[in-house]
């Protein structure tokens, strides 16, 4: 049986009496709010955001209005008209009622964060700039800031969430100027990589559809027509650097949330400027996928059928149970970010969003049930102590790994020395090497503290020992020998890492690396074995505990710094 706090029951108890007032606004659940069981088992900094969603609804007039959690009043969130609305109010301004609208989400590009007030973005949105070959206002239909709307409603000038256009009487917005028109001509060449993503996902799951499709493969009309623009105060949101904070994030789900409610909008029609427009980093990639997969957790835990159809619709079947439905929904979030990024990324994104603990929340999800590799100590690599690498990382500039060698006369060893697993994990492949090195292989994929799935690549074996793919295994499992070469006259063993979606969608795939393999390809979608190896004691390598090993911007190391996440305590 579900558990229920005071607070939740206050928040049921004050939207009951809300709807009493006006059911045609709402449509209240008695199981609106979270799922204690669920909950317990979400990443803390979900369960951080989804506690700081303001509750908002757009009312039939198409005015957004938030609810207190404390009272059952309805209050109007505030709006504030930017030039080119106030020019633009006309029945032929309204947004086109014969085509499926979408959600397009932009960053503001300040640099101010949360000390920029009001004015400062209205002026923002009324400079008149060069849009292609004309000189125009921009506009949006909201603009999210940092601040809850408790805080903004206060009246300090702080920005949560404002409205900067006034609907039509019957709620139908005015189009707002956000968008350049579509290139088909990156359509027609085919360099229109964010569409090829969805056109290779559709051979997995052809129902896929997704509004980039729909607006390349209609008439090429106004796209501005068929928007809704959302800004979002900041820039880079896709830099760990310059993460929006949660209240953020938190105030984007909610507005997202209020209008895919209030005007049908399917999930597959929350799209990017990144996304229309090529030259565009905005609201960065991350973000996106950020947002797509919040969306779909937070549909899971509130009971609202038109937003679980919203939201999971597009990938359900007939004669499939939902749980099918909502894994394929999962699992195309993390893969299209795949496609459209690069591995550093996605593992970068995986930690940011807790992405692998939610699905082992959700259960019946694409989620690898793998110990974090904190649980453990790394285990020793070999029975007794390394000598300095033969070769290091990006040393020659093509290496993707480490070369460790044990100490001493090693003439005794007549079968080889025994190479043991570093961290808990599941194996992913044994058999005849797919990379350079010639002899047996060994993969493994593990998942640090913090959240994000790397493998770890044993190359050059002399031999494996009886472990078996998709089978998890302790550290310090012997997974097989090496022995000396006639090349060269110690054993050595061949230690690479990799960030997980590499694996995934590549390197299992491939049995030969391309020949223009560079430092930045490399650095992309490999791990600097140092980074990851921190025991000196064991492996011998002199370099400070848990030290992250970075690069320049040419690819040669240049110093060692903090780790941003780790593999052990």
């Amino acid at each position: 049986m579900n558990r229920i706090t005071r607070r939740d029951f206050l928040k049921l108890t004050s939207l009951g009496s809300l709807f009493m007032l006006n059911p045609s606004l709402f449509e209240v659940s008695s199981r609106r709010y979270f799922s204690s069981i669920l909950i317990d088992k979400l990443p803390s900094n979900v369960i951080e955001i989804f506690q700081k969603v303001p509750h908002l609804r757009i009312d039939p007039r198409g005015y957004l209005c938030y609810i207190d959690e404390t009272s059952d009043l309805l209050s109007r969130i505030p709006i504030i008209q930017t030039a080119w609305n106030k020019e633009r109010m006309y029945p032929s301004d309204r947004l086109r009622m014969d085509m499926p609208w979408a959600i397009v989400l932009h960053w503001f590009g300040d640099r101010g964060g949360s000390d920029m007030k009001i004015d400062a973005y209205l002026r923002g949105f009324d400079d008149v700039r060069k849009i292609e070959d004309y000189e125009t206002k921009t506009s949006a239909h909201f603009l999210v800031g940092d601040q809850s709307l408790k805080t903004a409603l206060e009246g300090n000038g702080s920005i949560s969430i404002l409205q900067v256009q006034k609907p039509d009487q019957d709620g139908v917005p005015f189009l707002a100027s956000h968008l350049r028109s579509l290139s088909l001509g990156s359509y027609h060449e085919g360099t229109q990589y964010f569409l090829k993503a969805l056109y290779e996902l559709r051979k997995e799951t052809p129902a896929i559809r997704g509004g980039l499709i729909d607006f390349y493969e209609r008439p090429n009309h106004d796209i501005n027509s068929r928007t809704i623009g959302i800004e979002i105060t900041g820039f880079d949101f896709d830099n760990p650097a310059r993460y929006p904070s949660n209240q953020k994030i938190a105030n984007v789900l909610g507005l997202v949330w209020a209008l895919m409610i209030r005007y049908r909008i399917p999930a597959e029609y929350i799209l990017g400027h990144n996304e229309l427009q090529l030259n565009k980093p905005d609201p960065g990639k991350k973000f996106l996928a950020l947002i797509r997969y919040l969306l779909g957790v937070y549909t899971l835990i509130q009971d609202n059928r038109n937003m679980n159809e919203l939201v999971f619709g597009m990938f359900r079947s007939p004669n499939e149970d939902d749980s099918v439905a909502i894994a394929k929904y999962f699992k195309f979030v993390r893969h299209y970010l795949a496609l459209v990024s690069i591995p550093q990324r996605v593992f970068e994104w995986e930690i940011w969003s807790g992405y692998w603990q939610s699905m082992q929340a959700i259960g019946n999800t694409p989620g690898e049930e793998l110990p974090d590799s904190a649980m453990e100590h790394v285990a020793p690599l070999f029975d007794m102590e390394v000598d300095n690498p033969m070769a290091k990382f990006l040393e020659p500039p093509n290496h993707r790994g480490i070369d460790l060698v044990p100490k001493g006369n090693l003439n005794r060893l007549q079968n080889g020395l025994d190479v043991r697993l570093l961290y808990p994990g599941r194996c992913l492949f044994v058999g005849t090497g797919k990379g350079e090195h010639p002899g047996m292989q060994a993969i493994f994929r593990h998942r640090t503290v913090q959240g994000g799935e790397f493998i770890s690549i044993y190359d050059g074996l002399k031999d494996v020992t009886n472990i078996k793919v998709n089978q998890l295994y302790p550290p310090k499992i012997k997974i097989g020998s090496v022995k000396s070469h006639q090349t060269w006259e110690k054993p050595f063993v061949h230690l690479g890492f990799a960030y997980a979606s590499y694996w995934d969608y590549e390197y299992k795939f491939r049995t030969s690396l391309p020949m223009n393999v560079g430092r930045t390809w490399i650095m992309q979608r490999y791990m600097n074995p140092e980074a990851m190896i921190p025991d000196i004691n064991q492996l011998g390598i002199s370099i400070e505990q848990g030290a992250h090993y970075k690069m320049d911007k040419f690819g040669y190391p240049n110093k060692y710094d903090e780790p941003w996440f780790d593999i052990i305590r």
